[in-house]
């Protein structure tokens, strides 16, 4: 039956870039799909300086954590980099990156 398939339990990162003419942030998301509560810090650089950080986000089972991070539209294009850390031992253990584009 359909009991067997295996169960996915994976946390999900994601990070949307701004779209063009629409306001200048980036779109950053977590996903808990696992069975238990966790705790992450969530670092996000745009050009290898720090940008915005978030720490000890709790996230139940099924539960999702948005936030739009405003960022300054520059004469070229912009790396940004999100790294998502499980607080308990510290290890990177999602990280996804961007491209902000040029005003």
């Amino acid at each position: 039956g359909e009991s067997s398939q295996p169960q996915f339990k994976y946390v999900e990162l994601w990070m949307l870039p701004p779209t063009n003419g629409g306001a200048a942030h980036l779109a950053v998301g977590i996903r808990n799909a696992e069975a238990k509560t966790q705790r992450f810090d969530l670092e996000i650089t745009l050009d290898d300086q720090p940008l915005a950080v978030f720490r000890s986000l709790a996230l139940a089972p099924g539960d999702t954590w948005t936030r739009e991070i405003p960022v300054s539209i520059a004469t070229t294009a912009q790396k940004a980099k999100a790294r998502l850390y499980r607080s308990d031992d510290n290890r990177l253990y999602r990280s996804v990156s961007a491209l902000v584009p040029s005003g």
